[in-house]
């Protein structure tokens, strides 16, 4: 059974008008969240052999302030390639090429939610009502798959085990 975590980046600020979004960073909520998560995965024995986090500011201090909160150390892959913001196409074949599980994408939105919807088929009713209201940030959706590597990934398949918001902690 293969795990994907997804991950959305946590509240970003938005104080500095002009800033490029690329470079904006995370606002107070955000580094209070993003740690919550990280005792949530913790407690619950969620951990990422592989964390692939998008190279933008808010998705590498949300990371940072997620994985000192568990107990084991991933291999870290930060790429220019998960800046994305619309369909699950480019993320699915980057999940493909992947071989670590579980495995933990650190991204943005709208894709994530796109992505999370377009993978599930069945799980948790719970976590799926929850997801079908929306992705907040620094929202972590659980997927497993039935299936022995990565490259075997299609849409439809997944089973969503757990859907966490930072308020619902």
């Amino acid at each position: 059974m293969l795990q994907l975590f997804l991950l959305r980046h946590a509240k970003s600020d938005w104080s500095s008008p002009g800033e490029d979004d690329f470079d904006r960073p995370l606002s107070k909520r955000g580094e209070k969240a993003a740690p919550q998560i990280g005792r949530y995965m913790e407690k619950h024995d969620l951990h990422p052999a592989l964390v692939m986090c998008s190279s933008a500011k808010r998705a590498q201090q949300t990371m940072q302030l997620v994985l000192p909160e568990l107990s084991t150390s991933p291999q870290i892959d930060i790429t220019d390639d998960l800046y994305s913001f619309g369909g699950t196409h480019k993320l699915v074949n980057i999940i493909r090429k992947q071989q670590p599980s579980p495995l933990m994408i650190v991204a943005h939105n709208p894709s994530l939610e796109y992505l999370t919807k377009d993978l599930t088929a069945t799980g948790s009713s719970s976590a799926r009502a929850r997801l079908a209201e929306k992705f907040p940030t620094a929202a972590l959706a659980v997927l497993e798959f039935d299936i022995p590597e990565w490259k075997h990934l299609q849409t439809g398949i997944g089973t969503l085990v757990h859907f966490i918001r930072p308020r619902d902690l």
